[in-house]
């Protein structure tokens, strides 16, 4: 028709909707053959906005439609393998396990630390991922997924060379702990408390309480009244320095 601009624009919305409409029918029906057309839809000026719609669809249409998803998380990456990861782990997570490996391998942090949560927390991958990726992020994710049940691997990550895993690695530390570390850890905790970053400092006023018990009152009272550290830090030393056992005047 001959329509203004206002009304080419409704009118494509309406087309758009329609397009939507037919992608979510054509998943819900399993329709596998209409793959190829529902992909070529993507590829159009306007495909960045039917991305989410197609790849819900994939996720409707069990094993046929998930192997496309996850050929579009290893060949294309990017925005759009974080979207088909996203929908994978919302709409398919059972049938993403099969595809671990290729999140895990892939070259985009994001879609290696949306693996993270699929892993079992006492697998030898997550310790991999945990120790060794080279992505901090990464790193800290797969931490705290799997400390609780690898203990060690929060004592090796102490090391680490990201302040954020570090604390991390510090909240996760389970008791006891080899007579031979707890000293070494001990002292760091206390210069951690002195110098280290926010959340480090905050996580180390926790754990010294714990950790030692008779060595936290003063360092911990010296936090509380220094203005010059961060606050975090110093509202999570109160209640450490409140359960300790005597109790602090």
């Amino acid at each position: 028709g001959g329509g203004g601009g206002e009304d080419e624009g409704g009118g494509w919305e309406d087309w758009l909707d329609i397009q939507i409409a037919a992608i979510r029918a054509l998943g819900d029906l399993g329709v596998t053959d209409a793959i190829d057309d529902m992909m070529a839809a993507r590829d159009d000026e306007f495909g960045q906005q039917l991305d989410v719609p197609v790849f819900n669809a994939l996720a409707a249409m069990g094993e046929t439609g998930v192997s496309w998803l996850v050929a579009v998380i290893s060949t294309e990456g990017g925005q759009a393998g974080q979207r088909a990861a996203d929908v994978l782990v919302r709409c398919a997570p059972d049938a993403l396990l099969q595809y671990i490996d290729v999140l895990v391998e892939s070259g985009d942090a994001r879609l290696r630390k949306i693996a993270v949560p699929q892993i079992a927390p006492d697998g030898a991958l997550l310790g991999v991922l945990a120790l060794k990726d080279s992505d901090p992020t990464v790193r800290q994710a797969a931490l705290a997924r799997a400390a609780p049940a690898q203990p060690d691997l929060a004592l090796r990550a102490l090391r680490d060379a990201d302040v954020a895993v570090q604390a991390t690695a510090l909240e996760h530390l389970q008791q006891p702990l080899p007579s031979e570390d707890l000293e070494a850890i001990v002292d760091n905790v206390l210069a951690w408390l002195q110098q280290g970053s926010p959340a480090l400092m905050r996580t180390a006023a926790i754990k010294l309480a714990q950790l030692a018990p008779k060595r936290a009152e003063a360092p911990l009272l010296e936090l509380i009244g220094d203005g010059t550290r961060p606050l975090d830090a110093r509202v999570a030393a109160a209640p450490a320095l409140g359960a300790l056992v005597p109790a602090v005047s």
